[in-house]
């Protein structure tokens, strides 16, 4: 879901892939996601309206897709690798310094999943996180390469507290990829 889009109005998640090999793995995890609970998926590929490299489009629906978010995966063990792989997608875990010697975390996304992830960190594991802000403004304006980019809601955002943070590192730091890599590196 990381790198994904919510849909909150239509119930479904919308998932970007450039890669045939790593299209290969979302689908084999798709199918597994609709089987055990009962959602609805499709598929297809066009091109990237921004780029014109072919892209495969995976969404998933059912309200449960959505809105239960917040239920059965992530109160579970593996609800960690989960929230892991959340942060390795759409967060921020900076490097140590002499304010934050375990580093900050920030994760960013919409209303919804901001509050869920804020909420299950608290209830199912005691992370301590500060209030929600806008990250980014509906209507902010960036290029990447020669495109612009504008905005089309605003991004909010979350940071685990300082209190917290050798806690998150040790459950949730620990079980990333991509951020452990750049991290070390």
């Amino acid at each position: 879901m990381g790198d994904g889009w919510e849909y909150l109005r239509l119930y479904r998640f919308r998932i970007f892939v450039y890669e045939d090999w790593f299209a290969d793995v979302v689908r084999r995890m798709v199918l597994a996601v609709k089987r055990a609970f009962e959602l609805t998926s499709s598929e297809s590929r066009s091109p990237d309206r921004l780029t014109g490299t072919i892209e495969w489009i995976f969404e998933i629906g059912g309200e449960f897709a959505v809105k239960g978010l917040n239920l059965g995966l992530l109160k579970t063990p593996k609800g960690l690798y989960f929230l892991a792989g959340l942060w390795d997608a759409d967060g921020n875990w900076s490097r140590p310094d002499e304010g934050h010697p375990m580093g900050q975390a920030t994760f960013f996304g919409g209303l919804h999943a901001v509050r869920v992830v804020e909420r299950s960190m608290k209830l199912n594991w005691g992370f301590a996180a500060g209030r929600n802000y806008i990250a980014t403004h509906e209507g902010h304006v960036s290029r990447i390469g020669d495109h612009t980019i504008t905005t089309r809601t605003n991004v909010y955002g979350i940071i685990i507290k300082a209190k917290s943070m050798a806690s998150w590192v040790d459950q949730v730091g620990s079980k990333m990829i991509l951020k452990k890599r750049a991290l070390a590196a």
